[in-house]
């Protein structure tokens, strides 16, 4: 059985309007996005221009293509695991590298590193912090550290941003 949440409508930006549609089954859930670009016209009427997004898979499922109407295209490439190997966009190719447990240890030759629960410590940009329960505390780079707090329940009850807490 799966379910299918209301759609949620978004005007992102002027003439931008986007619709989102998730169904949930027991395999986990699938989100659907529309993007439609709304034009005025003189008359008083609107025209929409829809982006649409062709999508192939490969035999195991897994995303092969992505292609839009706007030209844009990306292609993705795997090992024989199920791992991203490369993703080519219109403009270059992104390769990921993975370790003999399956974990991302390089995006473009910028390295990961994990600890021996399976933590990520750092991505070439954050460095992470975990409490003795594995959840995260901290995550700081040159330009912002995050500071996260949470109750007896293990719930994230509170961010701080560079010293700024929000709720």
């Amino acid at each position: 059985m799966s379910v299918i949440t209301h759609p949620t409508h978004t005007y992102t930006a002027t003439g931008v309007y986007t619709v989102s549609l998730t169904a949930t089954g027991p395999g986990g859930s699938d989100t659907l996005t529309r993007t439609n670009y709304i034009t005025v016209t003189s008359g008083g009427g609107y025209t929409t221009t829809t982006r649409v997004i062709s999508y192939t898979y490969d035999p195991l499922n897994r995303l092969t293509d992505a292609a839009y109407s706007t030209g844009e295209q990306f292609e993705y490439q795997y090992d024989a695991v199920g791992n991203r190997t490369a993703m080519t966009d219109t403009t270059c190719v992104h390769t990921y590298e993975y370790d003999a447990a399956n974990r991302l240890t390089s995006v473009d030759g910028v390295a990961y590193t994990w600890d021996a629960r399976g933590n990520l410590l750092n991505d070439g940009t954050f460095t992470y912090t975990y409490n003795a329960a594995g959840r995260m505390v901290r995550a700081e780079s040159v330009t912002v550290t995050l500071v996260y707090t949470y109750n007896s329940s293990g719930l994230r009850v509170a961010q701080s941003v560079d010293g700024d807490e929000c709720f």
